[in-house]
């Protein structure tokens, strides 16, 4: 009887208990389960992101660790103990690469000139005395965009001017939109020019009264936005471009080259010519029919005064004068041939 009314007491106590020690799980687990909280964030490859941090419970802040999560593991990076401030780089595999680009303050972190390769998901751990909370942020970094408009074709007509353009983007990617508009073309006028348009090529048919308009072109993606814009006066001003003008070049160039071969070889044959030439006069052929060509001459006194002066001085050396020699005389002596 008495195990029987046990065994009611304790049935009937069994509710109250398994409440009060859910109760009590829950309060113990509190202190220690942290809150998450997910941000995205975008940012521009060069510039710089913030990542702040929420710390409004009002307690006091212990420490605040940074790391990098990736789908393997989870990277530490930095931790800062707000009190003391002391900041601590965990020695890391991404430690050399945040080490001069990273500024930590207890309530935020900063990256400057940040890069393709710094995407990612960030988490910082916040310890307070009793509870511990995580903020975690996601990274997408994207290239410049750099819109710029393009006049693909043009024509000019008796009812205006039609233009093909093309609105051009540096570093496209699969989230970047291409807008077009104008702020100076009337509302009532837009949609017969197709205005707005968000194709990244657009044609227009335009008026005279419409070619001092202009239009814009917007392209953006979640991390920023730019735009171009072209004065339609200008495109329509501008000479069509020829297609026949790369070919009239070519024909430039290949005349040009033409007279330059022709003035290289012209100079080529006069120096061979040259070189012939001398050569013909070098030749010892050539020089023996030049003393065959040889001509000897008698050289007389053709005054009558210089006529008296020989004479009187022949008269007066007769004796010298039958022993003079020529040169030639003694070549041509017999005596002087033997002795060779």
């Amino acid at each position: 009887m008495k195990v029987l009314l046990a065994y009611k007491l304790v049935c009937l106590q069994l509710p109250r208990v398994l409440c009060t020690f859910v109760c009590l799980l829950g309060v113990w687990t509190s202190g220690d389960q942290s809150s998450d909280t997910q941000t995205s964030l975008y940012g521009v490859q060069g510039g710089s992101i913030l990542f702040q941090l929420n710390t409004s419970l009002g307690k006091k802040m212990q420490r605040v660790e940074w790391s990098l999560d990736s789908k393997k593991s989870r990277l530490p990076l930095f931790s800062l103990e707000p009190e003391t401030g002391n900041l601590t780089l965990k020695k890391s595999l991404l430690w050399n690469r945040y080490e001069q680009r990273a500024h930590v303050t207890p309530t935020s972190l900063r990256i400057d000139n940040i890069t393709l390769e710094d995407n990612g998901n960030y988490k910082a751990r916040i310890y307070y005395e009793e509870v511990i909370t995580e903020h975690s942020f996601f990274l997408s970094v994207y290239e410049p965009i750099l819109p710029m408009i393009k006049i693909i074709s043009k024509s000019q007509t008796s009812d205006g001017c039609n233009l093909t353009l093309e609105c051009q983007i540096l570093k496209i990617s699969n989230d970047t939109t291409v807008t077009w508009g104008s702020v100076d073309i009337p509302k009532r006028q837009e949609e017969s020019l197709g205005l707005p348009s968000n194709s990244r090529t657009l044609n227009l048919s335009l008026p005279p009264n419409l070619q001092n308009s202009s239009v814009t072109c917007l392209a953006k993606n979640p991390a920023e936005q730019q735009n171009s814009t072209l004065k339609l006066s200008d495109a329509c001003a501008e000479k069509s471009s020829n297609p026949q003008t790369p070919k009239s070049q070519w024909f430039i160039g290949i005349f040009l080259l033409v007279i330059l071969l022709g003035i290289l070889g012209i100079g080529l044959l006069i120096r061979r010519r040259k070189e012939k030439k001398k050569e013909v006069m070098d030749s010892p052929e050539n020089q023996r029919n030049s003393d065959m060509n040889i001509q000897y001459a008698v050289l007389r006194p053709s005054r009558p005064e210089d006529q008296n002066q020989c004479q009187e001085a022949s008269e007066q050396y007769p004796q010298e004068g039958k022993h003079l020699t020529t040169i030639y005389s003694e070549i041509h002596n017999p005596q002087i041939m033997l002795r060779w």
